[in-house]
């Protein structure tokens, strides 16, 4: 007895495509700076991919520019600073 599977009408997997269960996780990076808030000085440290820094680090960097945070550093899962890959981090 022979099985197959059909794909639904109008999307062929592409042949090279990898599923999702072989790809490979997506590196993290760590994003950590200090910012006023108030009268207090407070340390925000969180994790982001790659897609999220490049969405949220212009904003950071805008706080920058304006004395209202510093002290960015991005660091990725072996804890290395690779603060100077990310070119937004120079157009504040």
């Amino acid at each position: 007895m022979t099985t197959t599977t059909e794909a639904p009408t109008g999307t062929v997997p592409a042949p090279h495509a990898e599923t999702s269960a072989a790809a490979e996780p997506e590196p993290l990076f760590l994003l950590s700076y200090s910012y006023c808030y108030g009268r207090e000085d407070r340390l925000s440290a969180r994790t982001f991919t790659r897609a999220q820094l490049d969405r949220i680090g212009p904003a950071v960097m805008w706080s920058v520019g304006r004395g209202r945070a510093w002290g960015v550093e991005i660091r990725d899962e072996a804890g290395v600073d690779v603060t100077g890959v990310f070119v937004w981090v120079y157009a504040a």
